[in-house]
C-alpha cells in the first residue's frame, strides 16, 4: 500500500495503518515496511547550522514546496542521490560550485556523473571538508 500511515504495529502481524480519514486493521503472515531511505551525514565542525542541509532536505524544498534550497551550492558526496539533486538544483537556477568526495571515485552511476560533468561542475575526488576559523580581519567569509 502506497501513501499510508503506519499507526501500529502489534504481536501476531497486527498493522493498522490510516489511509486518508480511515483506520484498517490488517493482519498479515508477513509484513514488509519500505519507510524509505534515510541520509548519511558527513559532521564536521558546524555542520548543524541552517545553510548546511542534506540532500534529501534539499529535494524536499524543491519538489514539494517549489523553494530553492540556495543559489550556491556545494555538494558532499558523490552517490546517486547527490548526482541526481545536483542536476535537479541547476535546473532551478542553483550554482553547483563542486562535487566533493571523500572516496577515490565516484559513487554514482557514471550516466548521472556525465550528465553534471557536462554542465562544467568540477569534481574533487580524495577530497572533503573541514572547518577552519580565519583569525585575519578580512571578507574572505571564513567565520
Amino acid at each position: 500500500m502506497l501513501n499510508v500511515v503506519v499507526t501500529g504495529l502489534y504481536s501476531e502481524k497486527d498493522v493498522v495503518v490510516r489511509i486518508d480519514d480511515k483506520v484498517c486493521h490488517y493482519k498479515g503472515d508477513n509484513i514488509i515496511l519500505a519507510n524509505g531511505a534515510s541520509e548519511n551525514m558527513v559532521a564536521f565542525d558546524r555542520w548543524i547550522l541552517p545553510d548546511v542541509i542534506g540532500e534529501g532536505a534539499a529535494q524536499t524544498l524543491m519538489n514539494l514546496h517549489s523553494v530553492q534550497p540556495g543559489k550556491r551550492i556545494l555538494m558532499l558526496g558523490t552517490g546517486n542521490v547527490g548526482l541526481v539533486v545536483s542536476y535537479q538544483l541547476m535546473q532551478t537556477d542553483c550554482e553547483v560550485v563542486a562535487m566533493v568526495e571523500a572516496a577515490f571515485r565516484v559513487g554514482g552511476y557514471g550516466v548521472h556523473a556525465s550528465k553534471v560533468a557536462r554542465c562544467g561542475v568540477p569534481f574533487y575526488l580524495r577530497h572533503t571538508i573541514i572547518y577552519r576559523k580565519c583569525y585575519r580581519r578580512c571578507n574572505c567569509g571564513i567565520r
